[in-house]
């Protein structure tokens, strides 16, 4: 969320959000191991894979601001950017029966990346802008995600709602093994 409101224009871009992706990044591994050892392994790769992107965005952040040579080139970060929406696309397809917040949270993160790299790819402000304004709502949303998972388990019952799962038209079968019978 901090991020997007230096894309959105609220704030000067500085030194601050490389060191916001470092401690996201960070804390999302650490959100990764503890899943991985409580065998939720669909969470393990959601963390463990958000984690890695805010760690390499904020050596890509890092690298810009200390204008090391020859500079990193736009189009590379653009298509790093857009890999990073089919990761985000694929993320949602495997949550696709979990709450509705969380596929929001799932689609709106793609979207994010989508915008991201389409300012990369074109340069513009406005695009920048646009991910900016839609990473504050997804920010939102998935602090919401977290505070209801955090308060609904130590309640021991529903008291933020998550939603029910909404699917999709697109059938997705459990055993991927059954797409190659």
């Amino acid at each position: 969320m901090a991020v997007g409101l230096f894309h959105a224009g609220f704030f000067e871009f500085g030194t601050l959000p490389p060191i916001i992706a470092l401690v996201a990044g960070t804390s999302l591994l650490l959100a990764a191991t503890v899943e991985a050892r409580s065998g939720q392994r669909i969470e393990f790769g959601a963390f463990g894979l958000f984690g890695m992107f805010w760690i390499s965005q904020a050596a890509i952040w890092a690298f810009d601001l200390l204008d090391v040579e020859p500079p990193l080139d736009r189009q590379y970060v653009a298509w790093y950017l857009g890999l990073w929406s089919v990761v985000g696309g694929a993320l949602l397809a495997a949550h696709r029966r979990r709450g509705f917040v969380v596929q929001v949270v799932l689609a709106l993160i793609t979207v994010w990346f989508v915008l991201n790299a389409a300012a990369e790819f074109t340069g513009g402000p406005i695009v920048t802008q646009m991910a900016g304004f839609e990473g504050l709502i997804s920010g939102l949303l998935s602090m919401y995600l977290g505070a209801a998972l955090l308060i609904n388990e130590a309640a021991m019952r529903e008291v933020l709602p998550l939603g029910e799962p909404r699917h999709s038209k697109i059938i997705i079968p459990d055993d991927i093994s059954q797409l190659f019978d």
